[in-house]
């Protein structure tokens, strides 16, 4: 300690960076996922393993709790900055239209990557509201946790086989395409997320 203060942990390149108490930003979600089509996404990072050396990939999303949809998502082999702002680009061009003029929550945690100026940036440019919970409750971001808890479920032994970042990245894109597209779900008014998502736009229920 310098002064009584702990060290600051220089961050690598294009990463966030560390011991910056001030920049977590106020909950405003309170576990209330459910409010609306687009109106609370969830946002987060993990990790997985790929070929027999078990190298570690990450893998961030961005998801409608409401219409539990993959809405971007970016997979990288490094955890930077740069993998958030490749699933948000993502993300926007794919729904920007569906986002842009309406009050949206944008949740995750207080990882550098979310705490970010850069982070913060794109979201005040959109007009988004950025919420955070208080560290350390696994509750404040159950929605999201079960999705990559899903996930792994289904494909987490086959991305462990993939021998190199390339085909793992590909294997991950496909499975998200499918989940969106094909994952047909009881609580989803047995549709897909994105079908349930033009449902709850249109009421017509897809045949």
């Amino acid at each position: 300690p310098i002064n009584g203060r702990p060290p600051v942990k220089k961050a690598k390149k294009k990463a966030g960076t560390h011991c910056h108490p001030c920049a977590a930003v106020e909950n405003l979600v309170c576990q209330d996922f459910y409010r609306g089509a687009r109106n609370v996404i969830l946002t987060d990072i993990t990790y997985l393993y790929t070929n027999e050396y078990q190298k570690v990939i990450y893998l961030c999303v961005f998801y409608d709790c409401f219409t539990k949809e993959a809405l971007g998502w970016s997979v990288c082999q490094n955890m930077t900055t740069a993998i958030v702002q490749e699933a948000y680009d993502r993300m926007m061009e794919s729904h920007g239209d569906e986002l842009r003029g309406t009050k949206v929550l944008i949740h995750s945690d207080q990882g550098s990557q979310y705490t970010s100026t850069t982070f913060k940036q794109l979201l005040s440019d959109e007009g988004f509201l950025q919420s955070m919970p208080e560290r350390g409750n696994s509750q404040d971001n159950a929605p999201m946790e079960s999705f990559f808890g899903r996930m792994k479920e289904r494909i987490l032994n086959l991305i462990a086989s993939c021998q190199d970042f390339e085909t793992a990245q590909k294997l991950i894109n496909g499975y998200m395409n499918r989940y969106n597209n094909e994952d047909y779900q009881f609580n989803l008014a047995g549709l897909t997320p994105a079908e349930f998502y033009q449902y709850t736009q249109n009421g017509i229920y897809p045949l």
